[in-house]
């Protein structure tokens, strides 16, 4: 078994495909912290796992919300290293 950052950018559909070339399960991780881009990074992951080389050769792909206890998202400051919030 092998777990996969997805993203659905060319570098993590590459891993991926490595990966299942040397196993047999691989699923694939989204991770979401309430960026603008992210729908249309689940939904290349979406195209990416229903065509071939993927399709019914991967696990349903795994959404990790990133939020604080008020379930916000978090981000880490892109310079700063502070911890933000978006609201």
């Amino acid at each position: 078994r092998s777990a996969v950052l997805l993203s659905g950018g060319i570098d993590s559909v590459v891993l991926a495909a490595l990966e299942l070339s040397e196993t047999r399960e691989v699923w694939p991780i989204h991770v979401r912290t309430g960026l603008a881009w992210e729908e249309a990074e689940a939904e290349s992951i979406r195209r990416v796992v229903t065509s071939p080389p993927f399709v019914g050769r991967v696990q349903p792909h795994v959404e990790v919300k990133i939020v604080d206890a008020q379930g916000r998202f978090w981000y880490m400051g892109s310079h700063s290293g502070r911890l933000g919030v978006i609201e």
